[in-house]
C-alpha cells in the first residue's frame, strides 16, 4: 500500500513538473481555495459513494451465493469473475485511448465532437468485447478444462452469462468520460447506488424461491441493461444524447452480430467436426472472419470503412517494398 501511495504521489509530481514546463499557462501557486476544494470533495465524494455501492453489489452477490449453495459453486463464481476482469480489461484499454479526447472536446466547448466521440467508444468496445467475447463462448468447456482440469459445477455456465454481461458493460461504461467530464454526477450516483444496493435483496428474494445458482448472474445482467438505460437517459437531460441512436444502431446491431456468429460457428463445427482440438482451432478462424467481416458491413460507417480500407492497403505497400 505504501509503494502504491508513493507511486502516485510520484506521478502527481512528475505530471505537474511536466506541465509546467512545457505549457505556459500551467502555473504552481500555494493557495487555499476554499470553493474548488468543496467542489473536489462533492465530486470526490459522490464518486465514491457510486463505486462503493458497485463492490457492495458484487461481494454481496458472492456471499448470498454461498449461503445458499456453498463453496462448490462460489468457486464457479470466482472463475466467472476472474473471465469478467479479463476481458474488461481488454475493452477498457479502447477506453482509455478515447477518454482523453472527450474530455478535452467537452472543456473546449466541442459538444458534437464529445458525443459523437462517446458513440465511437460505445461502438469500438463493442467490437473489441465480440472479438474476445465470442470464441470463448463458443469454447468455453474446452478452455475451461485446459485451464482448471476440473471444472467447477456451473463454472462453463456462469462464465458464458459473465462474457455476456461484459459485453453490455462495455457498451454501457461509455457514457462514463463524458459525464465525468460534465461533473454533475451526485443526482446518478445516488440513483446507482440504489439500483446497485436493490440488487442484494433480488438475488435472495431468487434463491428463497429455489432458483438456480445461476440465477444471480440473470439478475446481475438485468440490473446492468436496467443501468444502461438510467445512465443515458441521465446524459441525454445534461448535453441531448440520443439512447435510441446507441442502442439501435450499436448494441442491438453488436447483439445481432454476436448471436448470428455463434449460431452459423456452431452450426458448421458441430455438423464438420468431432475432434476437441480440431473443433477448437476451426472455430476460433471461423468465428473471428465471421465476426470482423459483420462487423464490418453492420456495425461500421462509410468513411470508417474507408479509413480501415486506407490502412490495410497503406501497410501491403510498404511489405511489399521492404521485400
Amino acid at each position: 500500500a505504501a509503494m502504491l501511495a508513493m507511486l502516485a504521489l510520484s506521478v502527481r509530481i512528475f505530471y505537474g513538473i511536466y506541465s509546467s514546463r512545457h505549457f505556459d499557462e500551467v502555473s504552481f501557486k500555494l493557495k487555499l481555495d476554499k470553493g474548488i476544494l468543496k467542489n473536489i470533495f462533492s465530486f470526490s465524494f459522490w464518486l465514491t459513494f457510486g463505486c462503493a455501492s458497485g463492490i457492495l453489489k458484487d461481494y454481496a452477490g458472492n456471499v448470498v451465493l454461498n449461503l445458499f449453495y456453498g463453496l462448490a459453486y462460489n468457486a464457479s463464481n470466482g472463475v466467472a469473475s476472474m473471465i469478467k476482469g479479463l476481458i474488461g480489461t481488454f475493452t477498457n484499454n479502447i477506453g482509455a485511448a478515447i477518454s482523453p479526447q472527450i474530455t478535452k472536446s467537452y472543456a473546449q466547448q466541442n459538444n458534437e465532437r464529445a458525443i459523437s466521440l462517446t458513440f465511437e467508444m460505445a461502438k469500438f468496445q463493442a467490437c473489441c468485447a465480440l472479438i474476445v467475447i465470442i470464441p470463448f463462448f463458443i469454447n468455453a468447456p474446452f478452455l475451461l478444462g485446459l485451464w482448471l482440469k476440473e471444472i467447477p459445477a456451473g463454472a462453463v455456465l456462469f462464465s458464458r452469462i459473465m462474457a455476456v454481461v461484459c459485453f453490455v458493460i462495455g457498451i454501457a461504461q461509455s457514457y462514463a468520460p463524458l459525464y465525468l467530464a460534465i461533473g454533475k454526477i451526485k443526482k446518478l450516483q445516488r440513483v446507482i447506488s440504489v439500483v446497485n444496493i436493490l440488487y442484494i435483496p433480488s438475488c435472495f428474494v431468487c434463491y428463497k424461491f429455489g432458483r438456480a445458482p445461476e440465477s444471480y448472474l440473470y439478475m446481475s445482467l438485468l440490473f446492468e441493461l436496467v443501468q444502461f438505460v438510467i445512465c443515458y437517459t441521465h446524459l441525454n437531460s445534461l448535453i441531448n444524447i440520443s439512447l435510441r441512436k446507441i442502442f439501435l444502431s450499436i448494441f442491438a446491431k453488436a447483439f445481432l452480430v454476436g448471436v448470428l456468429t455463434i449460431f452459423f460457428t456452431l452450426y458448421v463445427c458441430d455438423m464438420l467436426l468431432n475432434s476437441d482440438v480440431l473443433f477448437f482451432f476451426t472455430s476460433i478462424i471461423l468465428c473471428e472472419s465471421i465476426t470482423v467481416s459483420l462487423i464490418y458491413m453492420f456495425l461500421l460507417n462509410k468513411s470508417e470503412r474507408a479509413y480501415i480500407i486506407s490502412i490495410v492497403l497503406n501497410k501491403i505497400t510498404s511489405t511489399t517494398k521492404c521485400l
